[in-house]
């Protein structure tokens, strides 16, 4: 398995779905949590200096100030380029 180095997490109102891929795309987690947990999956399984990037919605800021604070680097994904 690889080290992630980019995580994808769509932002909904009680389910929160996370792609993570290493340095070659190759996808080495996926999932779903609830609002309350997903969070606490990201800080025990994103390595510190991975890029993080959210859907730009209403609650996006939020969410980002509270990755940073506990994992790195936190950007808004405005398209699907960061994928690729």
């Amino acid at each position: 398995m690889g080290s992630i180095t980019r995580v994808g997490v769509d932002i909904a109102k009680s389910i929160f779905h996370i792609h993570a891929v290493d340095r070659f795309s190759e996808v080495q987690w996926k999932g779903k949590y609830s609002r309350n947990k997903w969070l606490a999956a990201i800080v025990k399984k994103v390595p510190e200096g991975a890029v993080i990037a959210k859907e730009a919605c209403g609650s996006a800021n939020y969410w980002g100030r509270e990755l940073e604070k506990c994992s790195g680097q936190v950007t808004l994904a405005t398209d699907l380029e960061f994928f690729q």
